[in-house]
C-alpha cells in the first residue's frame, strides 16, 4: 500500500526542478538512491535506483520520487509509515507546489488544495495506524515482514508492528534508531557453476555489520532455482591487492565476542564494529 501524489506544472513556461530545490525547505532533507538491495546509496550507479528522500532528523521509510520531469512530479509513500513520513510527503509536495506557483496538488485521483493538505496529513496518519494495527492482514505472513525504509529494509514480526499501533510514536523512534547508527547492511552474493554455489557475505573493518541470523542459501536466476551448497564470510579491506580471506558462515559467529555480536532486528544480527586488526585476527584462527 502506497500513497501517491501528483504535481502538476501549470505555468506557461516549463522547466524541471532540481532536486536542491525541493530540498532546500529544510536542511535536514536528503536524497540518495536505493539500490537492488534497497540500501541507500549516494550515487546514481544504476539507471533504474530508485531517488529516495529522507529526513535526517527522523529516519523512516523514506519518500521515493518516482517521476519528476517539467510537466510532473510523482511522489510515493509506502505505508505503514511513520507520522513524520506523512508529513515530509504533504510538506515536499508542498514545496514543489510553489515552486512551480500552483496552488493545489492531485492525492491518487483527488484534487487537493494547499490550504487542505492538514487534513489529508491526519487520515494519512490514522491509515498508518490502522495498517500496523492490521499487520496480519496487511502482510499475509506469520514470520518475518521486510519493511523497504530509507537507509535499507528492516524486518519485523507482526506482533510487534501490531504493537506499534498502540504507540504510534515508538514505531518512528525504532526506525529512526536502526538507520541513524552508521551500520553496513551486507548482502548476499552469490557464486559457483556446474551445481556448487555457495553464498557470500563480506565484511569490511570500520563500522558495525548487518548480518542475517540464517544465511540465504537459496536463490533464482534466469528463471531457475538453485540451492547453496555452504555460506561463507569473506573480509575486504584487510590485504593490498584485493585479496579476500573467506571462513564458514557459523564458523565465523562462533569465533566473535559476546560484544562483537547483537540482535539487530527481527531477522538479523548486528556484528562488529571491527578494527582491521581485529578481523585480521579472526581470519588467521581459520587457519
Amino acid at each position: 500500500m502506497a500513497r501517491e501524489i501528483y504535481i502538476k506544472n501549470t505555468r506557461l513556461l516549463k522547466r524541471a526542478l532540481k532536486i536542491e530545490e525541493i530540498l532546500a525547505k529544510k536542511e535536514s532533507w536528503h536524497y540518495g538512491y536505493a539500490d537492488e538491495h534497497g540500501r541507500m546509496t549516494f550515487s546514481e550507479k544504476d539507471k533504474d535506483a530508485q531517488l529516495m528522500l529522507f529526513d535526517s532528523d527522523m529516519i523512516g521509510r523514506g519518500i521515493q520520487i518516482v517521476d519528476s520531469n517539467r510537466h510532473e512530479v510523482h511522489l510515493a509513500l509506502s505505508m505503514p509509515a511513520t507520522k513524520e513520513d506523512v508529513v515530509m510527503l504533504y510538506e515536499v509536495a508542498r514545496q514543489v507546489a510553489n515552486l512551480w506557483k500552483t496552488d493545489s496538488i492531485m492525492v491518487e485521483e483527488d484534487t487537493v488544495s494547499l490550504s487542505a493538505i492538514e487534513s489529508n496529513i491526519d487520515w494519512d496518519i490514522k491509515e498508518c495506524i490502522k495498517c500496523l494495527e492490521n499487520s496480519r492482514e496487511t502482510f499475509h505472513q506469520s514470520k518475518c515482514v521486510i519493511l523497504p525504509c530509507a537507509i535499507y529494509p528492516l524486518h519485523f514480526s507482526l506482533e510487534q508492528l501490531m504493537d506499534f499501533s498502540t504507540d504510534y510514536d515508538r514505531f518512528s523512534v525504532y526506525l529512526h534508531e536502526k538507520q541513524s547508527m552508521g551500520a553496513f547492511m551486507s548482502s548476499a552474493i552469490y557464486a559457483g557453476s556446474d551445481g556448487a554455489y555457495a553464498v557470500f557475505y563480506v565484511v569490511y573493518p570500520g563500522g558495525a555489520i548487518i548480518l542475517p541470523k540464517e544465511p540465504a542459501m537459496k536463490f533464482s536466476a534466469n528463471g531457475e532455482s538453485y540451492t547453496c551448497a555452504e555460506a561463507l564470510v569473506a573480509a575486504s579491506g584487510l590485504f593490498p591487492g584485493g585479496n579476500a580471506p573467506q571462513m564458514d558462515y557459523q564458523d565465523f559467529l562462533q569465533k566473535l565476542s559476546s560484544d562483537k555480536i547483537t540482535d539487530f532486528d527481527e531477522g538479523r544480527i548486528l556484528v562488529g564494529p571491527f578494527t582491521r586488526e581485529e578481523l585480521i585476527e579472526i581470519f588467521k584462527q581459520n587457519n
